[in-house]
């Protein structure tokens, strides 16, 4: 007997195929979003027959990354000749080399309304490429309209610059004609500072949108003076619900403050980086700070009525500095704090060379003890349920040292508050030093 096997019908592999195909589309959705994150499964799908490659691009096109050393004009001629896969992608990212990749804002125009189901795109690493007459508007029929209305969950910027002298953020938003973008994120962009220092004329938009979420990640340029001017006038009155900034001179925080007077009725969520601040408070700087500076700047905090998420970036006393200003938080929190408050963060980032095996000086932590007495009072926040203090540390830190550290805040800043149990601590370590000046969101708890 033959040990070799035999099909006694040779139509059935043929008939399976045949019944395959006549399943119905939801089974193959099904069977395509299990693998969804696994491009090589899902590549392998769209080759098996017609059916399977036109339900699969959906799956296969939906985040894009490009990765372009000289033009994005390949990238928009594949778009402009495949319109059924510009249709598919809904998060798109085009990334440059050493920044000088050009990204046409004419062919970019031409593409904007193939890409129907865009909703995240991240800008990074490229040059903005203008027409002659200054203009993005498409290269074929210069009379036709942009299309408006259209809305991204994310728009993020970093390291753009522009081959004109013209503001790059205005531009951005006029080339993409928005209504309303969920997140809109500024890094490094070219055109924040003129070649003799002073603020570029950063332009004004065409109509403000509607913007949930911004976040301006570097301490300098797109955290200009001048920047928060735009910013003020760009987002539409009613619509920021949180903010997440530096403020790296006390020029761009009186910028941001008349931000927060405008549009503070919404924000609901503040995130502010104040380690710049205290460095210029620093005794014996050559520099003139403002009067009333730390109060001016609570007034523009707590001009947010509605307030209800609040974290501060703060940098720890160190004993060179021991005798600096001494009542930043005294003055910052003279202000009445919304009674809508329900967390308040304290991000604390230790030096580098920090020990914490090192006699521990009244001072180290400036007067933050102030809010003790300000947020125990149960009757004046009856929504507050947290308050956490988030250590970032470079350096490993034993548990013994952890225990040290938060017993002598609870004792020595923070009695009431430890007492109420709404006192949180976080320990965190940077994963480099490229990550430290760009982290935004709150470490994971222990």
């Amino acid at each position: 007997m033959s040990d070799t096997p035999t099909n006694p019908n040779p139509l059935s592999s043929h008939a399976a195929g045949a019944a395959m195909q006549r399943l119905p589309v939801e089974i193959f959705c099904m069977i395509l979003a299990h693998l969804e994150g696994d491009k090589q499964a899902i590549l392998a799908c769209a080759v098996v027959s017609r059916r399977w490659r036109e339900v699969s691009l959906p799956y296969l096109f939906t985040s894009l990354i490009v990765w372009e050393s000289e033009s994005f004009d390949p990238f928009f001629d594949f778009l402009t000749n495949h319109p059924r896969i510009a249709g598919c992608i809904r998060t798109l990212t085009l990334s440059g080399e050493d920044d000088r990749a050009r990204l046409s804002c004419a062919r970019f125009t031409d593409v904007w309304p193939k890409l129907i189901r865009l909703r995240h795109l991240f800008l990074q690493d490229l040059v903005l490429h203008m027409d002659r007459d200054g203009s993005p508007s498409h290269s074929g029929d210069r009379g036709a309209a942009p299309e408006s209305g259209r809305i991204l969950e994310a728009l993020e910027l970093d390291q753009v610059y522009i081959n004109r002298n013209v503001p790059i953020l205005p531009t951005v938003l006029n080339m993409l004609s928005l209504s309303a973008v969920g997140l809109l994120r500024v890094d490094r962009i070219g055109d924040s500072v003129a070649p003799d220092g002073d603020d570029f004329v950063v332009g004004r938009p065409t109509r403000p949108i509607a913007v949930r979420h911004l976040s301006v990640v570097a301490p300098e340029g797109s955290a200009s003076p001048a920047y928060w001017s735009l910013y003020k006038e760009s987002v539409q009155i009613g619509t920021l619900r949180l903010l997440a900034t530096f403020c790296p001179s006390w020029t761009s925080a009186a910028a941001l403050c008349a931000l927060l007077r405008t549009h503070g009725e919404s924000i609901l969520s503040l995130d502010i980086d104040l380690r710049e601040l205290m460095i210029l408070e620093e005794p014996g700087a050559p520099w003139l700070l403002p009067p009333r500076r730390w109060q001016t700047l609570g007034e523009g905090l707590f001009s947010c009525r509605h307030l209800s998420s609040l974290r501060l970036c703060i940098s720890y006393q160190d004993k060179q500095r021991l005798d600096a200003h001494p009542n930043v938080f005294s003055e910052l929190f003279a202000t009445e704090i919304p009674p809508t408050i329900c967390e308040v963060q304290i991000w604390l980032k230790l030096p580098r060379y920090w020990d914490p095996a090192d006699e521990h000086r009244p001072g180290e932590l400036w007067d933050l003890s102030v809010l003790d007495h300000t947020l125990a009072a149960e009757s004046r926040f009856p929504l507050l349920q947290r308050v956490r203090l988030i250590i970032e540390a470079w350096s490993p830190v034993s548990e013994a040292h952890k225990f040290a550290f938060v017993h002598r805040v609870v004792e020595r800043e923070w009695p009431r508050i430890g007492d109420s149990g709404m006192l949180e601590f976080q320990w965190y370590k940077p994963k480099s030093p490229d990550d430290d000046e760009d982290a935004e969101l709150p470490p994971q708890d222990e």
